[in-house]
C-alpha cells in the first residue's frame, strides 16, 4: 500500500518543517534581544545627552557665559552713569548750578513784571478804546502804547527765549 510511504514522506517533510522553525525562532530571540540591548543602549544614551544638554558641562558653561555677559553688561552702564555724572559735576559746579538758579529766579521776576506791564498797558488801552476819540492826541497816545506794547512783547519774547535755553527744550510760540 501506498498509504505508508506517503505518511512517512509527510512525517519527514514535517519534522523537517517543525526543525527549520524552532530553528527561526531560536535566531527571532537572538534578534530580537539584540533589538532589545540596542533600544535600551539608544535610551541610555538619548537619556545621558538630555542630561548634559540641561544639567550637563556644556549647558552650564552657556549659562555661565550669558550671566558674565549680562554682568559685563550692567558694569558698563554704572560705569557710564558713574563717567556721566562726573563729568556733569566737574562742568555743574556748585557755583554755576547756584548761579542759574538765581538767573532763572531773575527771569522769572522780569517776566512777572513785564506780565504787569503788559497788563497794565493793556488797560490803558482798553481805557482809551471807551473813551472814543474825542481827543486830538488821541492817535499819538495809541500809537505810543502800540510802540510800549510792541517793546513789552519783543523783551517778554526774550525773557522766554532765556527761560527755555536754560531748560533745554524748544520755545513754543503763542
Amino acid at each position: 500500500m501506498d498509504l505508508v510511504p506517503s505518511t512517512q514522506a509527510r512525517q519527514l517533510d514535517i519534522e523537517k518543517k517543525r526543525y527549520k522553525l524552532d530553528l527561526r525562532r531560536v535566531e527571532l530571540v537572538g534578534k530580537v534581544n539584540m533589538l532589545l540591548s540596542l533600544y535600551h543602549l539608544a535610551s541610555t544614551l538619548v537619556i545621558l545627552h538630555l542630561e548634559q544638554t540641561v544639567h550637563g558641562s556644556i549647558s552650564r558653561e552657556l549659562k555661565l557665559r550669558s550671566v558674565l555677559a549680562s554682568l559685563n553688561a550692567q558694569k558698563l552702564e554704572y560705569e557710564a552713569k558713574e563717567k556721566r555724572l562726573k563729568g556733569e559735576k566737574i562742568f555743574y559746579s556748585d557755583d554755576v548750578i547756584y548761579a542759574l538758579k538765581e538767573y532763572m529766579r531773575s527771569l522769572h521776576k522780569g517776566r512777572e513784571s513785564l506780565e504787569e506791564r503788559k497788563s497794565l498797558a493793556e488797560n490803558k488801552l482798553s481805557s482809551y478804546r471807551e473813551c472814543g476819540t474825542e481827543r486830538r492826541d488821541a492817535a499819538k497816545v495809541m500809537r505810543s502804547i502800540a510802540d510800549k506794547y510792541a517793546e513789552l512783547r519783543k523783551e517778554l519774547d526774550g525773557v522766554r527765549r532765556d527761560i527755555e535755553k536754560l531748560k533745554g527744550r524748544p520755545l513754543d510760540r503763542d
